[in-house]
């Protein structure tokens, strides 16, 4: 005997309970800023569906900000969430392959900002027609060529800004320290 349960879900009405979590835990100067961090989580979860999807990225001038915690927002909304707070190239497009994450990178300030590889890889996974890096694998007493998908939701935290071409593929949502009387 077998149940199959279907659950109807009210997208808007989700999306504004969404919204109003993340108001609740992150003092937004801006109030569009809760409404895309919520658009843009529901979104890993048709990535399947996109050609393009936009980074993410928590830009502050200052710690302190919210960052962290703008990015466990994003981690508890977003489809197949993986954070990490460094990640090498090689583990990079590696990752994406075999896991398909939605991919929250904290602290890019301390190690994106001058690899030039790791930027290639985020960026061409920015649009799934050219989301794809080629490298020599190891096969048995020879090497061979193999591609590696790298298209998927990605999401930053870091001080200052990156290099041009990721922030140009970035909705960049600023975080400011919450005032004397936020709570």
């Amino acid at each position: 005997l077998f149940c199959i349960c279907v659950y109807l879900v009210d997208a808007v009405d989700l999306a504004e309970q969404m919204e109003v979590t993340a108001r609740k835990h992150l003092a937004f100067r801006h109030q569009e800023y809760a409404t895309a961090l919520t658009l843009w989580s529901l979104s890993t979860w048709f990535i399947d569906s996109w050609q393009i999807m936009p980074h993410l990225f928590f830009r502050s001038l200052t710690k302190g900000s919210g960052k962290t915690t703008a990015l466990q927002v994003v981690e508890a909304f977003s489809c197949r969430s993986f954070v990490c707070a460094n990640i090498t190239s090689a583990a990079l497009f590696r990752l994406i392959e075999q896991c398909s994450p939605t991919l929250l990178l904290d602290e890019v300030d301390r190690y994106l900002i001058d690899k030039e590889e790791l930027n290639g890889i985020i960026n061409a996974g920015h649009t799934r027609r050219t989301a794809t890096v080629t490298r020599m694998e190891p096969s048995k007493d020879k090497y061979e060529l193999r591609s590696f998908k790298v298209f998927g939701g990605k999401c930053f935290a870091g001080i200052g800004r990156q290099m041009d071409t990721m922030m140009d593929r970035s909705i960049v949502i600023i975080m400011e320290k919450r005032m004397f009387n936020e709570s």
